[in-house]
């Protein structure tokens, strides 16, 4: 006995109603003909066969089970089977490697004594079959293009969504400008479709479930990263933690953003890294603002050496209307409120100490000195007198100054309550 074989890859059926208008898709069976003869001459009847894939053409590893075709009818010589229908061959038999179909012929419908035919026989591409072995490529690639995808002549002009639905995905290639790109279209703008790339749900793939991970929203031109409902332009996972690494150095440190409870994070390398704010680009930036990485704050300055130090005018106060103007001193105010009862007593200010010299003359110690003699003023403030009592500046160091209250009429000194301002270098 002896048997001549044709492999084709194709439909279960070959021929088709040619009105046949919806698409079916095809299943992991595939048509296996053959021809069976015996003693010379084409038999007749029916047979029983056992078929088995392997790797190679002898020997080698079989891949998935072995599938048994019971009762077969053979007229004239000819037969033909259906293989691997219930995907006995396993979902990866045809990964686009070679592979050969073992034959043997069986006395029995169970297979139990079976003649092997010799030699296996090459599992052959037809049109289905290089479509499937091409697709396979896709996952298998091992250097080069995955998919390289050649624009031709086709450029961006009405009517190249002709045919499509909203919900059809489009992978193409196309010239506009002169230049080539390529393009993944959902079709139209209507309704919040969306593309997603994503992993896994678990290793279980029989029960896993699909986790988008990366989002476009085409509609919206909305991106979303960890976030299926992007709503902005771009949008993060509501989750806290980092969020955008900018740059990570070799040290293996960060700069970028974060989140936390109640609190937008900007972070840099280390403590000797700044934040820096201007205009321009990165290699042509013009600095105006700077927080040093010990927190430091300079404006118009990239080194400040205290807490907040501003190269210019300050305007302060809820219309602006309190001005610190910019100047070659480093001046302090001190001032305050004398009564004149007693020795006299601090009504208001600080950062001084009074004392009575004699019955009229009071001195004022600063408690923190000023760098040179401070210029002071000294007004008298008692009403029952005010148009006739005068303060007089007696002494003035850079420690204290001595101040004196007198009757502009007669000269006679008296102690009486004043108000004094003394404004020097720190």
């Amino acid at each position: 006995m002896r048997i001549l074989r044709t492999l084709l890859f194709a439909a279960a059926c070959f021929a088709c109603a040619a009105t046949a208008a919806v698409a079916v898709p095809l299943g992991t069976g595939f048509t296996y003909q053959g021809r069976l003869e015996q003693g010379g001459s084409p038999f007749a009847g029916t047979a029983h066969f056992r078929f088995s894939l392997w790797d190679a053409s002898a020997g080698g590893t079989q891949v998935g089970t072995s599938q048994i075709a019971a009762n077969v009818v053979v007229a004239g010589g000819d037969f033909t089977v259906q293989l691997n229908s219930a995907g006995q061959f396993g979902a990866t038999a045809f990964d686009g490697d070679g592979r050969w179909l073992q034959i043997e012929v069986c006395t029995d419908a169970s297979c139990t004594t079976p003649t092997l035919l010799s030699p296996r026989q090459p599992v052959t591409s037809a049109p289905y079959a290089l479509k499937s072995v091409e697709t396979q490529k896709l996952t298998n690639v091992v250097g080069g293009h995955a998919v390289d995808i050649q624009p031709g002549t086709a450029t961006n002009i009405p009517g190249m969504y002709a045919g499509k639905v909203p919900g059809d995905l489009l992978l193409g290639s196309m010239v506009e400008d002169g230049y080539t790109h390529g393009y993944l279209s959902l079709g139209y703008p209507n309704g919040d479709r969306k593309f997603s790339i994503g992993r896994a749900s678990s290793t279980d793939f029989n029960s896993a479930t699909f986790l988008p991970q990366f989002t476009v929203v085409p509609r919206t031109g909305n991106v979303g990263i960890g976030t299926t409902a992007p709503e902005f332009p771009l949008s993060f996972a509501s989750q806290l933690g980092n969020k955008i690494s900018l740059y990570t150095p070799n040290s293996g440190g960060r700069y970028g953003f974060g989140i936390q409870p109640d609190l937008l994070q900007m972070f840099s390398e280390t403590s000797g890294s700044d934040i820096a704010f201007g205009y321009g680009t990165s290699d042509a930036f013009t600095e105006r603002m700077r927080i040093k990485g010990n927190g430091n704050v300079g404006i118009g300055t990239s080194a400040p050496l205290a807490k907040l130090e501003v190269r210019g005018n300050i305007r302060m106060g809820s219309t602006g209307t309190e001005f610190a103007a910019g100047g070659v001193e480093n001046l302090r105010i001190l001032r305050g409120a004398l009564n004149g009862a007693g020795t006299g007593t601090i009504q208001y200010g600080a950062g001084f100490t009074i004392a009575t010299e004699g019955n009229f003359i009071r001195k004022i110690t600063f408690n923190t000195p000023f760098l040179a003699p401070p210029a002071v003023t000294a007004t008298s403030n008692d009403c029952t007198g005010c148009f006739v009592r005068m303060c007089e500046i007696l002494e003035v160091t850079s420690s204290y100054v001595r101040v004196a209250e007198y009757n502009r009429h007669d000269g006679s000194y008296s102690g009486g309550p004043f108000n004094f301002i003394a404004i020097g270098p720190r």
